[in-house]
């Protein structure tokens, strides 16, 4: 597995991408999607959530299949939020 961190545009990313079979082609465009799962007793909220927090943070979550085989998936969002009252001076 490798973790790779990154800024880029005024994005600050987590890439991490594995050397394994990578992800089931069919699902590949409904991952993070509510409900999905291939466990017996899974529920399908685990990307659900990871995809749900990203977009509440003006960010995204990206499935991919690497070329030369293995899964990545990258984190991204604004890079620099700030509290608008810690800019100002008048936070803690």
């Amino acid at each position: 597995m490798q973790i790779e961190l990154s800024q880029h545009q005024g994005r600050a990313a987590v890439t991490v991408s594995d050397n394994g079979t990578g992800f089931i082609a069919p699902l590949l465009g409904r991952l993070g999607n509510e409900a999905l799962t291939t466990k017996a007793h899974g529920k399908g909220l685990g990307l659900y959530l990871v995809r749900f927090v990203m977009e509440q943070m003006q960010g995204g979550v990206h499935f991919t299949n690497q070329p030369q085989g293995g899964a990545q998936v990258i984190l991204q969002w604004p890079a620099g939020i700030h509290d608008q009252d810690t800019k100002s001076g008048a936070g803690p």
